[in-house]
Formats: C-alpha cells, sequence, structure tokens
C-alpha cells in the first residue's frame, strides 16, 4: 500500500494504448476507517484474458458535485462525491482487496480528450467486467428486510413476496433509476448484483421476487 501524503493531491499518468483503462484497486478496511486505494494502468486486451485479477465495474450515481470528501489513491488525497465515497465503504472488504472500475476515478474527468477515448471505451469496460455492482445506497428498513431474507439459503418465499411490497417503492425511487444510460450498463454486463449498503443480491433475483409479487394469480 502506498504512504500515505495527507497534503498533496493525486496527479493521473497518461494513459499509452487506444483501449487502455485505469482500475482501482480497493485496499481492505474496516467500517470508518479512510478509503485507501491504488490506480493501476491495464488494457482491454489485458482483461480479456486474465484469468486471476478481473475487475468488478460499479454502476452509481454521482450525486452532488458540490458535496464532496476525500479518500486516498496511491496515497495521495482525491475528491469525490459523498455518494461514491459511500459505495466505496460499502463495497470495502475487511480482508480483501477489490480491483474495480469507477469512472469518476479511473476517468481523468478534467482532460476531455481523454474522457471522451475513455466514454468510447464503456461498452467494453461493462462487457469485460466480471460482475457490475449496481449501488442505490443506503439502506431502510423494508428494504433490509428484503435483502437480508434473500440472502439465507432457504428463504420463506411467502414472506418474501410480502416484504417484497414495500420494498420495491424504495428500490424504483432511487435515483438510480432516472439515469438514461443504466439500461446500457445493465444490458453489457455480465453478472449483476444489486447492493443497498453492504448488503447485495443478483439483479436476476430481485427481478424474479418482485416479478412473482405482481404476477397475475390466474396465470
Amino acid at each position: 500500500m502506498s504512504e500515505v501524503n495527507y497534503s498533496d493531491e493525486f496527479q493521473y499518468d497518461d494513459l499509452s494504448e487506444t483501449d487502455s483503462l485505469r482500475l482501482l484497486i480497493l485496499h481492505p478496511g474496516t467500517s470508518g476507517s479512510p478509503i485507501q486505494s491504488d490506480l493501476i494502468h491495464t488494457t482491454l486486451r489485458e482483461c480479456r484474458c486474465d484469468i486471476h485479477g478481473n475487475y468488478t465495474a460499479l454502476s452509481y450515481v454521482w450525486g452532488d458535485a458540490n458535496d464532496t470528501t476525500y479518500i486516498f489513491v496511491d496515497g495521495f488525497r482525491f475528491a469525490v462525491t459523498v455518494n461514491l465515497a459511500a459505495a466505496l465503504h460499502d463495497l470495502r472488504d475487511e480482508k480483501r482487496q477489490l480491483r474495480l472500475w469507477a469512472n469518476a476515478v479511473c476517468i481523468n474527468q478534467t482532460n476531455n480528450l481523454q474522457r471522451s477515448q475513455q466514454v468510447d471505451l464503456m461498452k467494453e469496460v461493462y462487457s469485460h467486467a466480471q460482475a457490475t455492482v449496481i449501488y442505490l445506497g443506503a439502506l431502510v428498513e423494508q428494504t433490509e428486510s428484503l435483502f437480508e431474507l434473500m440472502n439465507q439459503l432457504d428463504p420463506d418465499r411467502t414472506k418474501l413476496l410480502e416484504i417484497a411490497e414495500d420494498a420495491i417503492k424504495d428500490v424504483v425511487s432511487r435515483p438510480w433509476f432516472t439515469r438514461v444510460w443504466v439500461y446500457q450498463e445493465l444490458v453489457l454486463s455480465n453478472v449483476v448484483f444489486v447492493q443497498f449498503g453492504r448488503l447485495r443480491v443478483p439483479w436476476d433475483y430481485l427481478c424474479e421476487v418482485l416479478l412473482d409479487r405482481y404476477r397475475d394469480p390466474r396465470e
């Protein structure tokens, strides 16, 4: 892990290849500890054949651009929105590092040419990722109950469908569903998870439960 520098801010290195991308190595940490990470360079060609260190793509809402906090990248301070910081805190494992693609960090947002080039690669970024996590924000009681039950080995199906009605209102009210390009990210991804707080369930499973809840009983 890089030595932490509390005064200087992170500076990007240039990308060398037309299919180059950056990945955020999210280091293990406990709740409340600062986000420590490193930023590495790789290429889509390398990711396509990488069986040891594939990455997870993050799909989320940036939130208020003026509401920011700091994480540490390569030991330097890096300003991110509070929404992204919350996602990184909730995705972070206490023991294992995570290779993550998050657009606000992995794309140099101050370099317009590079940003345009990286945006053109986003189709491949999501399709090459081993998984995509849709981060919807903090938990509320109804959604927490649903996700905890879904994560049980053999959940009570009747109870699952009972609590799904209140939970779906919370799920679909999240700002993520107002983003125009989320469907592209969803369709391109190989495996998709939905995450509230630190609870995560497969997207397909969540859709199955919600569809069962509202399926016509005559079918």
